[in-house]
């Protein structure tokens, strides 16, 4: 998608007769900006993100082939952050095997910076008894304790868009949770009105990314006080 349109018009003799050696595979993460006339020469194939529980099985098998041990959570939480991408799975994966040490939770969420699954639960919990206090400490003590801001808020946007699937009854269809965690999101999503779930998933995914890295919780501070 980046070549030029002369660089097209160039190519399309080309593609119209192409040498009886050569197959040409064109990709792109752009398809709407490839002109007309070589979409018209070209077999189109659109590739779907990989499954979660595919994603999952593939790392279990690497793995394997590795003589590595790495616990069932552990590559969970991998192939979640690789959403739907198996290479950005796949190098996580390898970052964590050059250790040399079983693939732990704790070691994923260390690489990654995620917050426990805890703290993001406990921060909902603030945004529904509108505390702010417990919230900001929430947010606060995650940071200290290693977690990324951005990962943070994307945790934080992963379990509200969770509660928004429960509220409207589509839980078992996309939401792939174990039990206790399902269970405390469907307590919490009875006591958080719609409209107001929708106000807050809107006013955390509007907030930007922190300017000033010397206070890289502040735009979720400012979200959650909002």
């Amino acid at each position: 998608h980046m070549l030029s349109t002369a660089a097209f018009n160039a190519l399309l003799k080309t593609l119209e007769e192409p040498p009886p050696h050569a197959l040409f595979i064109l990709a792109t993460t752009e398809p709407h900006k490839i002109p007309a006339t070589i979409l018209s020469r070209c077999q189109r194939h659109d590739l779907r993100r990989v499954s979660l529980a595919q994603a999952t099985a593939k790392l279990a098998e690497m793995c394997a082939a590795e003589g590595a041990g790495a616990d069932a959570a552990a590559l969970d939480l991998i192939a979640r952050s690789g959403t739907g991408s198996l290479r950005d799975a796949e190098s996580l994966l390898d970052q964590l095997l050059a250790s040399g040490e079983p693939i732990t939770l704790d070691a994923v969420r260390e690489v990654l910076g995620t917050p426990p699954d805890e703290a993001v639960a406990a921060l909902i919990d603030a945004l529904i008894d509108q505390d702010a206090a417990a919230g900001l400490r929430q947010i606060n003590q995650a940071l200290d304790r290693g977690a990324d801001a951005k990962q943070l808020s994307d945790r934080l946007l992963d379990q509200l868009r969770s509660l928004l699937l429960i509220q409207t009854g589509l839980e078992l269809q996309l939401l792939d949770l174990p039990a206790d965690q399902l269970e405390r999101l469907r307590v919490q999503a009875t006591r958080l009105p719609a409209r107001q779930l929708v106000s807050i998933i809107h006013r955390f995914n509007a907030a930007p990314p922190a300017a000033n890295r010397g206070l890289p919780g502040l735009p979720l501070e400012l979200a959650l006080v909002e």
